[in-house]
């Protein structure tokens, strides 16, 4: 039998250490909301310039919100406000890594365990596949931050690429 599940999905909060409504919004929000939650989900952006006192706040301020609606449940995946821009590439996630982790230890574990490889390879192996037994759910989250190497500019932000999506159906395909 089939059961509903509810899933709260959030973007481009942007939260910022400096003067944001962050708090507030996200208080009022869970203060009045009513129906059930399994899982979160929050596609990019989670902060605003990909600084570790702005993902602590973001911890912080999401257990809370995760707390007040009982969801042991959450899929994160990176937007390009989420990285630090003037690092060197291979350092370009580390907070967000280090939060999804803060994150997950929180969270209810999935039958897929994460792992958290070496920066090489982070265009690729921040994409998420994560299935949820209980909910009878799979998430399937595709980095869009991706690093692209551009001969004009230097470094770009903000593509899936092909091998993105041939990972992701291959991962699918085993779950």
């Amino acid at each position: 039998s089939a059961r509903k599940v509810g899933i709260l999905h959030f973007s481009d909060m942007h939260i910022s250490e400096e003067n944001d409504n962050s708090k507030q919004i996200l208080t009022g929000f869970a203060n009045d909301f009513k129906e059930k939650v399994d899982l979160l989900i929050f596609s990019g952006d989670v902060v605003n310039r990909g600084k570790h006192k702005e993902f602590i706040k973001a911890e912080e301020l999401l257990i809370d919100l995760c707390d007040r609606l009982k969801i042991r449940n959450n899929v994160f995946v990176p937007g390009n406000h989420d990285i630090m821009r003037d690092t060197p590439v291979r350092n370009a996630f580390s907070h967000f890594l280090h939060f999804r982790k803060s994150m997950d230890e929180y969270a209810e574990y999935y039958e897929e365990n994460v792992i958290y490889p070496d920066v090489e390879g982070y265009a690729d192996y921040l994409n998420v596949v994560r299935v949820f037994p209980g909910l009878r759910t799979i998430v399937c989250g595709l980095n869009s931050a991706t690093c692209i190497e551009d001969g004009k500019f230097g470094y770009d932000y903000g593509e899936i690429t092909a091998e993105q999506l041939r990972q992701a159906e291959e991962k699918l395909a085993k779950v």
